[in-house]
């Protein structure tokens, strides 16, 4: 029995480092989709449950039986298969997940110091007793996720930042010109949507997706941007105050849109004037190089901007379809539908009233695409060229972007859309869509994220919103959004208590698959399926390990 007992503790050891080796990796995957942030990814911690429930429920489990037995190699072996069963399961999940791990040299530079630390903690603590150190290991793997990052951030940041010296030594001698994007919302798509645009009137680079940092444009800029593109798009986040006033001593943008001023991100900011003031970094650079600055007049509206267009010297265009404002360029006839946005623009560039169209979906697009048109017409296009270049502009993905469904359904893939005012607009069209085709409007939502002390009201008017055009929702992880659902709830109360039918119903998943396992079979050939956002797996659902 002795001779049995060593065998199943070296058994257990084993399946020790085995589940280190699996948990640090899942633990590495939701590290890397915090963008290796410390205090946010020990935030989200408890948030994920991101707890070792299943193997510290086994051990607990045999230490109860232990006590009444003496089968001290039945326990062993007990808890070395059932760990070696939950290693197995919990791997194989990992293919699941929709932001799986990125082996890049960092994460897997921090994946190995915490591998080592793990062992140091489950060999010291074996000596004590095998399954209790298994426990303690894996209920450590965030920490030692933490601690690997603060052990090679030195390593780190020498690292990027010889990858930005020569990123911006090429950018100092690129011949052409940069454009800065930014706004709270509507960035990416305006990058996409000018990128098309300027590569059938000239030569462009653009990044694919939603880089929008200094690590993530140095990458491109090393490998990609070339002496002949005439023009390179920059699009600029910002995390907060300094973020973009960075990246304009980054790329050194000549030119800048701002797209708007809104609640994206307000739990990051605390206001719209801290946004607006961060916002207006890339408008401050511009200008006092003297270049082009376009935006819109509600973010004329906003003191740092209109600080910016008092300077002398700066070139600030502003857009708008408000006649009670003095905007540069007039917006007016604005038509959305299925087939895109419309409008017709008047300003000192047209020698008189222009019409001009995008094949993007979605009312907020009227804005995307004046910004874009008139942007083209200061740098010198003639609206002909702009208005056929516009022509040709694609989808841009995951931001209602149309595709074919099941059954011969539309689904309008809205996955990466993730501010109120484009949700809303969403609804709207895809209510509208299948009211054309006589089908029925569904949704699919996690609701929408960082909006701080907004998230109550924002998602309890989305909820409302939505209850009076679209026929079907499911809210996924509904506990992340109660006043959603409650939104959703009262103005059904209220359709009724006003004697109208209410025609729309609301059911809850707990994830974005099982939610497309209940639409899918009821999708018919006329209806359209919304997704409208699609929230990653740190967000999405708990982990429950």
């Amino acid at each position: 029995m002795q001779v049995a007992t060593y065998i199943a503790t070296f058994a257990l050891f084993a399946v020790g480092i085995y589940f280190a080796w699996v948990r640090l990796q899942t633990v590495a995957a939701y590290f890397q989709q915090e963008e290796y942030d410390n205090a946010r990814f020990l935030r989200a911690w408890p948030a994920l449950s991101l707890i070792d429930f299943k193997f510290t429920a086994l051990v607990i489990i045999l230490a109860v039986v232990g006590l009444l037995t003496s089968w001290e190699f039945m326990g062993l072996s007990v808890a070395a298969g059932g760990g070696l069963a939950l290693a197995i399961l919990e791997h194989r999940g990992q293919a699941s997940m929709k932001k799986p791990l990125v082996k890049t040299s960092r994460i897997m530079r921090i994946f190995w110091v915490a591998f080592a630390a793990s062992l140091a903690v489950l060999i010291g603590l074996s000596l004590l007793d095998g399954k209790w150190a298994v426990v303690v290991m894996l209920q450590l793997a965030p920490l030692m996720m933490i601690g690997g990052n603060l052990a090679t951030a030195g390593i780190q940041q020498r690292e990027n930042q010889g990858y930005i010296d020569q990123a911006k030594a090429k950018l100092a001698r690129y011949p052409g010109e940069t454009i800065g994007i930014t706004g709270s919302f509507g960035k990416t798509t305006v990058k996409h949507a000018l990128g098309d645009v300027l590569a059938q009137l000239s030569t462009v680079y653009f990044s694919e997706g939603s880089i929008n940092t200094v690590l993530g444009h140095t990458r491109h800029v090393r490998q990609r941007l070339q002496p002949a593109h005439r023009y390179f798009i920059a699009e600029m986040g910002a995390y907060g105050p300094g973020s973009i006033k960075r990246l304009c001593d980054f790329a050194d943008p000549d030119h800048a849109i701002i797209t708007s001023i809104g609640l994206a991100h307000n739990e990051r900011f605390k206001g719209l004037q801290t946004v607006a003031r961060a916002k207006a970094e890339l408008a401050e650079h511009v200008g006092a190089k003297g270049g082009l600055v376009v935006l819109t007049q509600d973010v004329l509206s906003y003191e740092p901007f209109k600080a910016v267009a008092a300077q002398p010297g700066a070139r600030v265009i502003s857009v708008g379809d408000d006649a009670g404002q003095a905007a540069d360029y007039c917006v007016s006839d604005i038509q959305v539908d299925a087939a895109g946005t419309a409008l017709t623009l008047e300003g000192p560039k047209l020698d008189q009233p222009t019409r001009f169209s995008l094949p993007l979906l979605g009312a907020h697009n009227q804005d995307n695409l004046a910004l874009i048109a008139v942007l083209l017409l200061e740098l010198g296009f003639g609206a002909t060229q702009v208005q056929m270049a516009l022509g040709g502009v694609r989808p841009v993905p995951h931001r209602l972007q149309p595709k074919a469904g099941p059954n011969g359904s539309a689904i309008l893939d809205d996955a990466y859309n993730a501010n109120p005012t484009g949700m809303r607009n969403a609804f709207e069209l895809s209510a509208q869509m299948a009211a054309d085709k006589g089908g029925q409007a569904m949704a699919i939502t996690p609701g929408i994220t960082e909006l701080g002390e907004e998230h109550e009201r924002v998602h309890a008017e989305l909820g409302a919103h939505a209850a009076r055009l679209l026929d079907r929702v499911i809210a996924v992880t509904p506990e992340r959004i109660e006043s959603f659902v409650e939104g959703f709830e009262d103005a059904q109360k209220a359709q009724t208590a006003e004697g109208g039918e209410s025609a729309g119903r609301l059911e809850t998943a707990n994830s974005y698959l099982q939610a497309r396992a209940m639409v899918d079979p009821d999708l018919g050939a006329n209806d359209v399926l919304l997704i409208a956002n699609d929230l990653p797996d740190l967000l999405g659902q708990r982990v429950w390990l």
